[in-house]
Order: structure tokens, then C-alpha cells, then sequence
């Protein structure tokens, strides 16, 4: 807008010159020095109009290449990520993954948060689902967890957390309820573990035979280990674990024993 503002205002300079320079040229008989230069300058200006369409096309054509460049990457990747997919087994072809911040509606999206709601302390923090989707067990770690985490056993199971010391517990209600009903109602939301494993805040969680392996950064004796169907938590610190299937009680028993039932289920 201010360009051609400034053209107009230039033409009519140009203009007015040339009539004052024709005036004068009147009395002289010479023609005027000044009009020459307004000649050539209007001539400039009425070329600025192709000048900037040639650098638009130019900034067009160079935009249209990152684009076609960009997509043909994703393209790439999209596909080398679905040929390995292909060889994913174990627990790895049925366990997805959903990273997210929580907000209101990620924590309870039908009904409004009410004051006091104690898991409003964890609101901008991110939150990590992890979904078996042949049982429907729901593994929930929050970013800001020191090492507890949520879980339920399968579609409909009551939620169970345990705590960072390997005690399990009942407890009323997810963090990440409206993430959860996002996941379930679009797959697509999700993704599978990559064999290059993945870092969410202090969570990892890798690749162990046929199976998935969880650890908090707090304490990297205490594994997680996410089988086709339940998971298996050991401790080498406290030489003890805990084996959660489908129905959703804990069993506990020696690490010796919960190493040996992680190597029978994930073989």
C-alpha cells in the first residue's frame, strides 16, 4: 500500500514537472534538462511494476520447491517407517504411544475441573499413554511423576497406581481422561515404539527382546517391562517383582522369578 502511494506521488511530480519544463521551454526555445530526468525516471518507475512480479515468481517458485522437497522427505520417512513396522513382534506391534500437555480438557473434557481438583497442580506439565490395543490395558506416566505411574488392566478395569517404590494401590481417576477418550475414538493419533526407542521427559523406553522396556531417570534399577499381554516390574534394588495381567491383580514374587516369567513371555 505504501509503495504505490508513493508512485502516485511521484507521477504526479513527474508530471507537474514536465508541464513547468514545458513552459519554460516555451520561452528558451531549448528543451529542459529537468524533463530529461523525469523522463527517465517515470520510465523506472513504471518498470518497478515488472521488477516486483519477477522477484514474487522468483519467491513463488522458491517456496514451491522446499514444499515439493518437505513432502518428498515425510513421504520417505512415512515409508521407512512402515516397512519396519512390519517387523515389529511381541509387544511391540500392540503397544501405541500418545504424548501430550495436559490442559482442562485433557485431564476431564465433559464435565468442568472444580476447585481444588488436586491433579489442576499438574496442568501445563506433559502426560505419556501407552495402550495395549488387543487388552485394552492403559499405562499412564505423567512428565512430573517421580516414578509412579497409573494403570489399568484392561477396557473397563478399575485404575490401579503404583507407587515409585513398587507398591500397587487403588485409585479413582486418570490425569489424562480426555486424552485417553481421543486415542481411543482416532488410533491414528497414536504410534507404535520405534526399535530406536523413545524419550518422554524422564521416562525412556526401549527395546528388550520381544519386549518393551519402561525407566524413570530417578532410578534405573526399577524396570517396567511391557509384555503382549500385562507387564512385568522388577526392582534390583529390593530383588523383587511384580507380575500384572489382564485381570489386574499384582502378583509379587522374587526378581529371579519375574526375570524368568519376562523371558518365557517376550522369547
Amino acid at each position: 500500500m505504501g509503495v504505490s502511494v508513493l508512485r502516485a506521488a511521484l507521477m504526479l511530480l513527474t508530471v507537474a514537472v514536465h508541464i513547468l519544463d514545458a513552459a519554460a521551454s516555451l520561452g528558451s526555445g531549448q528543451p529542459s534538462y529537468q524533463g530529461s530526468r523525469a523522463g527517465g525516471l517515470l520510465l523506472r518507475l513504471r518498470g518497478g511494476d515488472d521488477d516486483d512480479e519477477a522477484q514474487m515468481a522468483e519467491i513463488r517458485a522458491r517456496r514451491a520447491k522446499q514444499y515439493e522437497e518437505q513432502k518428498s522427505a515425510h513421504n520417505v520417512e512415512a515409508a521407512d517407517i512402515a516397512a519396519e513396522e512390519k517387523g515389529y513382534v511381541g509387544a511391540q506391534k500392540v503397544w501405541a504411544i500418545a504424548t501430550d500437555k495436559l490442559s482442562a480438557r485433557t485431564i476431564q473434557p465433559k464435565v468442568p475441573m472444580s476447585k481444588g481438583d488436586a491433579r489442576s497442580f499438574y496442568i501445563d506439565g506433559a502426560v505419556t499413554l501407552l495402550r495395549n490395543h488387543n487388552t485394552g490395558m492403559v499405562i499412564e506416566l505423567l512428565h512430573d511423576s517421580a516414578g509412579w505411574f497409573q494403570f489399568m488392566a484392561r477396557e473397563g478395569a478399575a485404575l490401579q497406581q503404583m507407587s515409585a517404590t513398587g507398591n500397587v494401590v487403588p485409585v479413582e481417576r486418570f490425569y489424562a481422561a480426555g486424552l485417553l477418550d481421543d486415542i481411543k475414538g482416532n488410533p491414528l493419533k497414536t504410534s507404535l515404539i520405534r526399535s530406536k526407542g523413545m524419550q518422554m521427559g524422564p521416562w525412556s523406553i526401549g527395546i528388550k527382546g520381544a519386549a518393551l522396556v519402561l525407566k524413570h531417570s530417578n532410578d534405573p534399577t526399577r524396570e517396567v517391562h511391557l509384555l503382549e499381554e500385562g507387564f512385568v516390574y522388577t526392582s534390583t534394588a529390593s530383588d523383587e517383582g511384580i507380575h500384572v495381567d489382564s485381570t489386574g491383580a499384582p502378583s509379587y514374587m522374587p526378581k529371579a522369578e519375574a526375570d524368568t516369567i519376562i523371558a518365557s513371555l517376550s522369547s
